[in-house]
Order: C-alpha cells, then sequence, then structure tokens
C-alpha cells in the first residue's frame, strides 16, 4: 500500500470518515500522506459511554499530531432509534450520513472517503446473500453520489501491516468480537473457514459484486423511478404490475431512499408487490407501506404527540410543529378565527369526530376523510380544530360553521412549520 497510488490531486478537499478503529485511522494516514487536502469526520454516538468518547478522543488527538482540521459530530443513537422505533446500528448509520451529507452540501469538503475495504466487500455481499437480499445484494458497497473508497481493493490484513508500519494510532472496538452480531459471526467463524478451502474467495465475490452492478445498472434503467414529496416516497401502483423482476427492482429503488442496508430481504420486496388496495403494511426500521389510490407511498411516522392546547395562536408541538396564524396568500385553507367558539382545542382525531358539511348535515370524520381521499399515513398525525366531537378544522379543509364571509375580520389558516 504506497500512498502516491492515490491520485490526490484530482480532489478537492476531502472528508475522511475516521471512527478510531484501524481502517479509518490508516485511511487518514494514507490520505495525509498522499498530499491529500482532508478534514477528518468523527461521530460520537453515544452509544458505548466513556470507549466511545475515548474513541473521539484518539481521533482528534491524532489529527492535532497529522496537523490536519478534525470535525466532531456528538449524536445520541439510542434516543433516536427509539423515536423512529428501528435497530441501534441503523440509527447511527443514519447519523453518520446525516452528518457527511451535510458537510457535502455545505461545500466543506468536494467529496467523503470510507475506509471500506475488501473484507467489508465480501462480507457484506455474504450477509445480503444469506438474508435473500437478490441482485441488488450481490453488489455490495453501494456506489453513491459524493464518497470514495480507496481501501476497497485491500484486504484487512494488508491495512492491519500499513498501521503497524506506520505506526498508525488506534483502538479496538469490543463490540467486533461479539458473534451475536451476523457480520461478527461471518468475519471470525464462516469466512475462516471458507478461506481454507478457497484463499482467493474475497476476489471472487469482488468479482462477482462488479458483475452485478452492471446488471444493476441495466435495472435502473428500465425500472420506474420513485418520486419523493418531502419524507415521503411513492411509486405509481402500476409499477408492481410489470414484470416481477422489473416490479421489484422499482421497490427496491424506493426502499433506497430510507438508508436500508443489510436488512432488506426479499420477503420484504413480496408484502409490497402484495399490498392490497387500501392496504398498510409496517417494514423493518420502522417503515410504512401504503396503497393511495393511484400510488403506493412509503414512509416513516413521526411520533406524534397526544397533547391538547387551548385554541389560539402560535406553535404547538404534535411531534411535527403545528403554526396557527393569520392567513397569508397562497395557503391552503382558512377559517374565520372569530367563529371558533369558547373551549374550542387543538387535538389529534379521535373516534366519534364528525364534520359539518357546507351542502347541510354532518359526516363522521372518517368518512369524511375517505371521500376527499386523505391518504391514510396523515389522518392520524395531523391535528384538528374541535369542541367535543365536532371537528372545526382538519387536514386541509374547514367545518362550514366557520367559513369565512362578508362579516368576517380575522381570516386564519393552521400549517406545518416551515
Amino acid at each position: 500500500m504506497n500512498p502516491l497510488d492515490f491520485a490526490a490531486k484530482q480532489y478537492g478537499t476531502i472528508g475522511v470518515a475516521v471512527s478510531g478503529g484501524v481502517d479509518s485511522m490508516s485511511l487518514l494516514h494514507y490520505l495525509h500522506a498522499a498530499g491529500a487536502d482532508v478534514v477528518a469526520l468523527t461521530v460520537e454516538h453515544g452509544i458505548r459511554g466513556e470507549a466511545s468518547l475515548a474513541d473521539a478522543a484518539l481521533v482528534q488527538d491524532y489529527c492535532h499530531t497529522l496537523g490536519v482540521e478534525c470535525l466532531v459530530r456528538r449524536v445520541d443513537a439510542p434516543a433516536w432509534a427509539a423515536d423512529r422505533h428501528i435497530g441501534l446500528e441503523q440509527a447511527a448509520r443514519e447519523l453518520r450520513h446525516a452528518f457527511f451529507a451535510e458537510t457535502l452540501q455545505s461545500g466543506r469538503v468536494c467529496c467523503v472517503a470510507t475506509a471500506h475495504h475488501l473484507d467489508d466487500q465480501a462480507e457484506t455481499v455474504m450477509m445480503h446473500l444469506l438474508r435473500g437480499a437478490g441482485l441488488g445484494g450481490l453488489v455490495g458497497i453501494e456506489e453513491r453520489d459524493g464518497y470514495i473508497r480507496p481501501f476497497l481493493h485491500y484486504t484487512r490484513l494488508e491495512i492491519e501491516s500499513y498501521a503497524r508500519q506506520n505506526a498508525v494510532p488506534y483502538r479496538e472496538d469490543a463490540t467486533n468480537r461479539d458473534q451475536t452480531y451476523t457480520r461478527n459471526y461471518l468475519r471470525h467463524t464462516v469466512l475462516p473457514a471458507v478461506e481454507a478451502r478457497y484463499p482467493a474467495y474475497r476476489q471472487a465475490i469482488a468479482q462477482l459484486a462488479d458483475t452485478a452492478r452492471e446488471e444493476v445498472c441495466l435495472l435502473d434503467e428500465l425500472s420506474v423511478a420513485p418520486t419523493v414529496e418531502g419524507d415521503v416516497v411513492f411509486l405509481p401502483r402500476e409499477a408492481l404490475t410489470t414484470h416481477p423482476a422489473l416490479a421489484k427492482w422499482s421497490v427496491r429503488r424506493a426502499l433506497r431512499h430510507f438508508d436500508w442496508g443489510v436488512d432488506l430481504e426479499a420477503k420484504h420486496i413480496q408484502a409490497v408487490l402484495n399490498l392490497p388496495k387500501d392496504g398498510r403494511i409496517t417494514l423493518p426500521h420502522g417503515l410504512e407501506v401504503s396503497a393511495e389510490y393511484d400510488r403506493v407511498a412509503f414512509w416513516r411516522p413521526f411520533s406524534a404527540s397526544g397533547a391538547v392546547y387551548p385554541f389560539g395562536e402560535g406553535r404547538f408541538d404534535f411531534g411535527a410543529a403545528i403554526v396557527v396564524r393569520p392567513y397569508r396568500e397562497g395557503d391552503r385553507l382558512r377559517f374565520d378565527a372569530d367563529k371558533i367558539p369558547a373551549g374550542a382545542v387543538l387535538r389529534l382525531r379521535r373516534a366519534g369526530d364528525v364534520i359539518a358539511k357546507f351542502g347541510g348535515g354532518t359526516k363522521s370524520l372518517g368518512d369524511y376523510f375517505t371521500d376527499k381521499k386523505v391518504p391514510l399515513r396523515v389522518r392520524d398525525g395531523y391535528p384538528v380544530v374541535a369542541v367535543d366531537d365536532q371537528v372545526l378544522v382538519c387536514w386541509a379543509d374547514i367545518s362550514r360553521t366557520v367559513a369565512v364571509d362578508e362579516n368576517t375580520r380575522r381570516i386564519y389558516t393552521i400549517t406545518e412549520e416551515s
């Protein structure tokens, strides 16, 4: 491993993802020795207590020794995982990638370098294969815009040798020996047995990944691309009824937006393809999939608050922030604030809620939502203005009892905080 092999001049400032382990610390040294302009990016996940803090301190100390700037992001991965009903590893991955994406988007770095290597590629492909992930899983560690992987063709042993030769300090994460984790079980038990019979298995798997990547590019061209609206990803319903290979691939493309890793399995794809009309299913990592008329929505619900607030102008927390304020041109609904009676509150919808229709009479809020084709994912999380079971304002509509007329003096709206 010669740092001169890295063509540093073709890059601007490179953000190096550094955890304190031998792989990433060696990558930092390697790129710095090659003459690259580097900035270390390290995330303290709030998972392993003092050990995690010591990892971050080691990275900062080594950066000081090299004369390299170090950007540290401290996060609470356990809280993030709990709020979104996802696994701790997934939460840590999402928070890391959010930090990297933020650094890229700010223009502070031109790309992010990660220390993935040939053993990582072999382990990843094996994990995907054993979980029935399909062709996409055979790609292993995927190419991503804005990311480079200078070590992807080096083995773990070569990197460890490089660290010894160059006196690169590092810390060993004790969880790397815990074989309750699938990757560690493959690394310490399964793949050593494979290597005894097939010494070149790493290179063979890497070649398979390269071939799969070419075929994946073709499937991307032929399948249906999802659309993204805010935090929700959509596929047209017809995308699920094409050739099975293309239908499955369209679903995979939709799920990529949620940064799913090794836990994506064939059964999850099939569950989406089997989604009944008006159906809704829950997938791992807190993802929901729902049929919405001519579309299928993929989304991760936020944790809505069950709080109840007296009606008034201001900002109200329901998991997402809702603002009651004077109407502005372009707002999607308006109502007469002076027609809101005393005792009205802001709350989430409840069983038995009704709304007064403009044509006369009342209708249950559930039936109203169905008539208006309000998506299932919106109904439970967006608050209403109500008095007892009488709903006055909901989603993008109002009761006839609070309609604006020629006598209206205060026109108000309810909107999500922007």
